[in-house]
């Protein structure tokens, strides 16, 4: 299934997306998560916005801050 097809079952992740983008964020730190993978490539594929991939949460707590 590509993305638009995931887009058109599961138009919420894009809406998520999009207010994370009209609230001026500008990283995502994210541990992979397939059920969050359409908000993340979007982030990946987004030239104003950084994805950075974590293994643990605890690691992208230490990025959100450094990131602040």
């Amino acid at each position: 299934m590509d993305s638009k097809e995931q887009s058109l079952i599961h138009p919420w992740k894009d809406e998520i997306f999009q207010i994370l983008k009209n609230g001026g964020v500008s990283q995502v730190t994210y541990v992979p998560d397939a059920g969050h993978a359409q908000v993340i490539n979007h982030a990946w594929a987004d030239k104003d916005m950084r994805a950075v991939p974590v293994t643990t949460e605890e690691e992208g707590v230490a990025s959100v801050c450094g990131a602040w």
